[in-house]
């Protein structure tokens, strides 16, 4: 019975990997063809909480096991911290007077990828690399090619203000950021990074040479084409960590977080310019004054640092980030630590911090060196954008760090 359960749950996660990257399409076309789009948001949410019924069903033993061994247990010490976020997450919340849709909007932006992670872990799942390399190269495919469909076209599918389907690169230049299939440019490059990085690291000879250098050319050219300077920056440090000799982490932690600081530290130098490097830096259309896509970036990251001043303690679940974005109130920093630091205070935001520091923990005991990348590339992600708030991302990312090594197949 357990074996049986535990397949069907690898089986249907298998789909997920593959599907999810086409999730965004999925939901705005059907706006229009299919089904809502909030009604497939809770098919999605509810095959996910169905697994982890299925799971906890079918491996309740071992789990029982492994929490007695909280001490020595990172699965379980995992599941504590994340308890612990959650009741704090709704202590908060319930004292600032949160209606449930605003909480349950926090939960799963929070919560997603650590749910996705232990179902894996759990259950025992193997990712095989190509369920993530072979949709990377679909979409970066479609990413090269959107720019030849008319913008009618996909307006008609369903896309339209939320995706931004002419994002424009800057002044003087004619030619638009790419989406492909994900909600958007940033969350093409941040998805990108996985498949990238997955085909750096694998063997050459059971790909096949061609297959292997078209598919990373593919998938580094549909980055590229998104134009997302945090994408960009997180594959720099990604290709560095591959291609460098065998530092220690604390030496690469050091690297990209003085990279990271010298990258800030010239956006704001040329924040008080009108060049031409700015206005492609910013994607921005310039007049003496910034007034592009970052133009209200730095604003909402002062009213960010000063809104967890002012109330160290959060302000509860949903009340930061993406959910902000779905319920149209609330802060949107632009940063996944900041995020977490309105929601559920400093002291919430640490436990959640600490949960994330144990599940790349032992995705690098698995996995080696790949991981040293990712970690480092999505921390990049994440001092710029709600990196881990894309459902996409979340799903196959967090999929991948749970999984056991596999062959490369």
């Amino acid at each position: 019975m357990r074996w049986n359960i535990n397949h069907w749950v690898h089986r249907v996660l298998d789909y997920l990997i593959v599907l999810m990257p086409f999730y965004a399409l999925l939901v705005t076309t059907g706006r229009h063809y299919l089904i809502d789009s909030p009604g497939l948001n809770l098919i999605k949410d509810g095959l996910i909480f169905g697994l982890v019924a299925l799971t906890i069903l079918a491996n309740f033993g071992q789990l029982k096991s492994t929490l007695s061994r909280w001490r020595s247990s990172s699965l379980a010490q995992i599941i504590i911290l994340s308890l612990s976020y959650l009741v704090i997450g709704l202590i908060i919340s319930a004292n600032n007077h949160l209606d449930l849709r605003t909480i349950a909007y926090g939960i799963r932006y929070s919560l997603l990828p650590i749910i996705v992670f232990l179902i894996v872990r759990i259950s025992d799942y193997s990712v095989r690399p190509k369920l993530i390399i072979y949709p990377g190269i679909i979409v970066s495919i479609l990413a090269i090619f959107q720019f030849l469909i008319p913008a009618s076209w996909l307006i008609a599918l369903g896309y339209g203000e939320q995706i931004g389907i002419n994002q424009s690169i800057g002044p003087g230049i004619d030619f638009y950021r790419a989406f492909s299939s994900l909600g958007g440019p940033n969350q093409l490059a941040a998805y990108l990074l996985l498949p990238i990085s997955i085909s750096l690291y694998s063997s050459r000879e059971t790909i096949g040479l061609a297959r292997y250098y078209a598919g990373l050319i593919l998938m580094v050219v549909g980055l590229g084409l998104s134009f997302s300077r945090s994408g960009m920056i997180a594959l720099v440090v990604i290709f560095l960590v591959r291609f460098s000799r065998d530092w220690r982490l604390s030496i690469w932690i050091k690297l990209t977080v003085g990279l990271l600081l010298v990258i800030i530290s010239l956006s704001f130098l040329l924040y008080h310019t009108n060049t031409g490097v700015e206005s492609w830096l910013l994607h921005g259309q310039f007049d003496g004054k910034l007034i592009g896509s970052d133009s209200e970036r730095i604003g909402h990251f002062k009213r960010s640092i000063q809104a967890v001043i002012d109330r160290p303690f959060g302000y509860g679940l949903g009340t930061a980030g993406a959910s902000a974005y779905q319920l149209g109130s609330g802060f949107i920093p632009e940063n996944s630590f900041l995020q977490e630091m309105i929601q559920v205070g400093i002291v919430g935001a640490s436990l959640i911090f600490a949960v994330y520091y144990q599940i790349f923990r032992y995705a690098y005991r698995q996995r080696g060196r790949i991981i040293v990348g990712l970690a480092l590339g999505y921390f990049v992600i994440n001092s710029l954008l709600h990196g881990f708030s894309d459902a996409s991302l979340a799903v196959v990312l967090f999929a991948y760090l749970g999984s056991r090594d596999h062959i490369n197949d």
